[in-house]
C-alpha cells in the first residue's frame, strides 16, 4: 500500500517557469527552465513516456533546455539543401547532468536525403500517441547514433505514369558496450552495433480516392 500510495502521489510540482521561442525563416530556437520536485527515487512514468530521454531528476531540481534547428527550406526548389538541429538538458539538483537529447545533420539532393547523429524520429507505423511510441524503436529512450541514407518521401516514377510510388531509408547505428549473457550464464561486454532499413510501396495516383 506504501507503494501504490508514493506512485500516485510523486509528482508534487512541475513548473516550466521561462520559455522562449524563436523562429526567423527556416530557423528555429527554443530556451525553456523548469522548476519542480518528485519524490526521491521515482519519476513517474508519465514524465519519460515519448520523451526521447529529455527526463527530469527526482527531488527537487531545475532544468534547463535549449535547441536550434535548421529546416530544409520549405517551398522545395532547390536540387540540394541541408539542415541540423542540436537539443540539449541540464538537470541541477542532488547531482547535475547533462544530456545530448538530439544532434545531426542532414543534407538533401533531388529526393534523397542523407542524415548523420541522434535523431529524435518515429520508425514505422503506429500511433504516436501511445506510451509505448514505435514498436522497433522506442521514443521513451535516447536515440541511436547513426548514419542513414533514405527516400524520405514518396517518389512517384513517371514512367508508369505516376500509378507506382516508393519511399524506404537504410541506416546503421552504434550501440556500444552493451551486457550479454552466455548459456553457462556468465556476464560478457560485446561491441554492439544497430542495423535497420525499410521500404514502402504505393499504387495509385495522388488525385485518387482510394
Amino acid at each position: 500500500m506504501y507503494t501504490k500510495k508514493l506512485t500516485i502521489f510523486s509528482l508534487l510540482l512541475l513548473i516550466p517557469f521561462i520559455r522562449i521561442i524563436s523562429q526567423p525563416g527556416d530557423l528555429s530556437f527554443n530556451i525553456e527552465a523548469i522548476g519542480g520536485y518528485v519524490s526521491p527515487d521515482i519519476v513517474p512514468f508519465w514524465l519519460r513516456s515519448n520523451q526521447y530521454g529529455s527526463v527530469v531528476l527526482d527531488n527537487a531540481s531545475l532544468s534547463m533546455i535549449g535547441s536550434a534547428r535548421k529546416d530544409y527550406n520549405s517551398n522545395k526548389t532547390h536540387i540540394f539543401d541541408w539542415g541540423a538541429s542540436v537539443e540539449g538538458r541540464l538537470n541541477i539538483g542532488h547531482k547535475s547532468t547533462f544530456t545530448l537529447i538530439e544532434g545531426y545533420g542532414k543534407m538533401r539532393i533531388s529526393v534523397f536525403e542523407a542524415r548523420a547523429g541522434r535523431i529524435k524520429e518515429v520508425i514505422g507505423l503506429c500511433d504516436t500517441n501511445l506510451s509505448s511510441g514505435s514498436w522497433s524503436v522506442s521514443g521513451n529512450t535516447l536515440g541511436i547514433p547513426k548514419v542513414q541514407i533514405s527516400i524520405p518521401e514518396f517518389y512517384t516514377l513517371p514512367f508508369l505514369g505516376r500509378l507506382f510510388a516508393f519511399k524506404g531509408h537504410y541506416a546503421h547505428g552504434w550501440m556500444g558496450d552493451l551486457p550479454m549473457k552466455w548459456p553457462d550464464g556468465n556476464i560478457f561486454q560485446t561491441n554492439t552495433f544497430f542495423h535497420q532499413k525499410s521500404f514502402y510501396s504505393r499504387f495509385g495516383k495522388p488525385t485518387w480516392n482510394l
